[in-house]
């Protein structure tokens, strides 16, 4: 029998092919094309979004050509996510904080053409076809990024995680991800940890390199442990809270194209905030 999760998937599989009809799919190649301008991306937007969802621990590794990440969020996975990840905009706060027109965790589609998802009962994939044209020329079909199939095989997830992404089958053959997780972490530049430390995670593991992240009243430290060597990296940060006036929301606004302001339960347009992270040498 179809489970219920099984039946979700293709029923929103079946509405966004009802609700995109020829026309609305040229539209959604022309966004996704200009959306992905940075094929690393999906590198922070899932590191990211993983905190948003409880998460403390992040693994990346790479197999053969593929990549696997997982997390140990606590927030499950449910029908919201499932739909925010299979539509444009929308997004939601938890897993699926699908950033700027939904295209958040559709940047790992201009790097790999097949996604694998599975956690909390559910397991489901997204798969890029190509078509093929004169000359040789290939035209990915974005509008595959919108429809989710059940996946018959869970994949294995390990102990003290519990949801993870397998990223498969390159776009393009000189795709090195390798170069993209570096830039979520090297020895030249770890501040994007720094970033991640004040988010939550405290664990950031890529390949056999463990780092190791915490925030003690506004002291950041990354260390890093790789066979017997230890490095550390600190930084002050420093935060201030804002509230934006009418001409920066206005034009947040237009940037999300959203129509309403962002507003708590009281009727107040929401506090940000800003971060700066001052670096400090080995004596503070």
């Amino acid at each position: 029998a179809m489970s219920e999760k099984h039946a979700f998937i293709e029923t929103v599989r079946e509405e966004n092919e009802r609700d995109f009809g020829p026309k609305a799919r040229i539209a959604v190649q022309k966004l996704l094309d200009a959306g992905l301008p940075h094929p690393w991306m999906y590198v922070y937007e899932l590191t990211q979004n993983t905190a948003d969802a409880g998460a403390r621990r992040v693994r990346w590794q790479i197999h053969d050509d593929a990549v696997v990440f997982q997390h140990d969020g606590t927030e499950s996975l449910n029908e919201t996510h499932v739909r925010a990840l299979s539509s444009l905009g929308g997004s939601t706060k938890g897993l699926a904080t699908v950033g700027y027109m939904g295209v958040g965790f559709k940047s790992l589609f201009s790097r790999f053409r097949l996604a694998r998802i599975s956690g909390f009962g559910w397991r489901f994939r997204f798969q890029v076809k190509e078509r093929r044209g004169d000359l040789d020329v290939t035209i990915p079909e974005w509008v595959d990024t919108l429809r989710p199939y059940w996946d018959e095989e869970p994949l294995d997830l390990t102990p003290g995680f519990t949801t993870i992404f397998q990223l498969a089958q390159p776009a393009h053959p000189d795709c090195n991800p390798e170069d993209d997780l570096a830039r979520l972490a090297s020895t030249e530049d770890p501040t994007p940890l720094a970033v991640l430390a004040l988010r939550g995670l405290e664990e950031v593991q890529i390949g056999n390199v463990t780092w190791h992240l915490a925030v003690d009243n506004g002291l950041i430290q990354v260390g890093r442990r790789e066979a017997d060597q230890e490095s550390c990296w600190r930084w002050k940060a420093f935060r201030a809270a804002y509230r934006p006036d009418d001409a920066a929301m206005r034009r947040f606004l237009e940037v999300r194209q959203q129509l309403h302001d962002d507003v708590d339960d009281r009727g107040e347009r929401i506090m940000r905030q800003v971060v700066a992270l001052l670096p400090l040498n080995p004596d503070g």
